[in-house]
This record gives C-alpha cells, sequence and structure tokens, in this order.
C-alpha cells in the first residue's frame, strides 16, 4: 500500500487510515487474565518469561499487579494465547 502513496495514488490521510486497520487490536490484561493464559497454555512463569524475553520475577509481579509495566502486556499479548507470542 505504500507504494500508492509514493506514486501519488492515494493521500497521507487514507495512508493513515490503511495503516490504523491493520494495527493488531490491543486487549487490557488485569492480573488474573495473566495467570489464566499463563495456565491454559500450560506453561510456567519461567517459560512463560522466556516466551515474552523478560524476567520470571516480571511475571510474577504482572500476576499480582505490583508492577506498572503490565501495561506492557497489553501489547504483547493477544487474547488467543502464546502461540502468536511465539510466532
Amino acid at each position: 500500500m505504500s507504494g500508492y502513496y509514493d506514486a501519488g495514488v492515494i493521500d497521507k490521510q487514507t495512508m493513515r487510515q490503511f495503516d490504523e486497520t491493520c494495527l493488531t487490536p490491543v486487549h487490557e490484561f488485569t492480573a488474573e487474565k495473566i495467570r489464566a493464559l499463563r495456565e491454559r497454555e500450560q506453561v510456567s512463569q519461567t517459560v512463560f518469561a522466556n516466551h515474552l524475553n523478560v524476567t520470571k520475577d516480571s511475571v510474577s509481579q504482572w500476576e499480582r499487579l505490583f508492577s506498572t509495566e503490565s501495561s506492557f502486556l497489553n501489547i504483547l499479548l493477544p487474547e488467543e494465547g502464546l502461540m502468536f507470542v511465539c510466532a
């Protein structure tokens, strides 16, 4: 699509609208949802952390809501599960 913009076929506003439709939706994750997702995937906190390239302590904190970094998780984790995070 950027080729159309580069060629002058579509304008900047149309390109922005197209880009917005391509974004992955962000889902809110509570401590309970984070734990439920990890348990549904049947992985330990350590394995979950490895998939996200964070420490086990970060996952533990997210599950207990002791960290403000939980908003970071909203961007990374689709509700469908780890298979999308790992791909």
